[in-house]
């Protein structure tokens, strides 16, 4: 979490909670951090995600950004992206919600 783009934590947080209000979805911080620096961070920023612990390796097979997203549907990965190449909320709802 030392090394994750705040800025980009800030702005899909904001996301996040957009469709969280809107559209009923579930949204988790998945990390390989302990968890007393997870659970710091989230306070610090504020985060509305919960926080769900993976080992390093798989993690970063998942997804290769930081922070990266995953869209899953009934445990289907529908799409992934970086942080650089996230779809805006109206993109989202358009096209996945």
């Amino acid at each position: 979490m030392k090394k994750t783009d705040t800025s980009a934590i800030n702005r899909l947080n904001a996301l996040a909670a957009n469709l969280t209000q809107n559209f009923n979805t579930r949204t988790i911080l998945l990390t390989s951090n302990s968890a007393a620096d997870a659970a710091a961070f989230a306070k610090k920023h504020r985060l509305i995600s919960e926080i769900f612990y993976a080992d390093g390796v798989p993690l970063k097979s998942m997804v290769r950004a930081n922070p990266g997203i995953i869209l899953l549907k009934n445990g289907t990965i529908v799409n992934k992206w970086h942080f650089h190449t996230v779809p805006d909320y109206d993109h989202l709802a358009k096209e996945y919600f």
